[in-house]
């Protein structure tokens, strides 16, 4: 990631879960939908990692950003992160990931 602007960027990437409240034991979570179970178990298992997750460059300055896919079983995997520079518009970015089964 290179910073081609004129002043320094503060940026960082949102998972789903960076804004999550955590509720009380006694507090009804109610039932999640397909789609909702599926995205906590990637973030659980932490199937897809970036690295670093936020950080500041000065102008003209850049920075390498590792996205990494860890795969826990033959699947599709997909997550739906934000990317937002400080005083910016998020930019939304969908992680796709397959693993298919070895012809051995």
């Amino acid at each position: 990631m290179k910073n081609v602007g004129g002043v320094q960027a503060d940026w960082g990437f949102k998972m789903p879960n960076d804004s999550e409240i955590e509720l009380e034991t006694w507090a009804d979570h109610g039932e999640p939908n397909a789609e909702k179970a599926f995205e906590k178990e990637i973030l659980d298992k932490k199937i897809f990692t970036i690295e670093p997750r936020k950080g500041s460059l000065a102008p003209g300055e850049q920075m390498d950003i590792s996205v990494s896919y860890y795969p826990k079983e033959v699947k599709k995997h997909h997550l739906n992160i934000f990317f937002q520079i400080l005083n910016g518009k998020p930019l939304a970015i969908t992680f796709k990931g397959e693993t298919l089964k070895s012809r051995a």
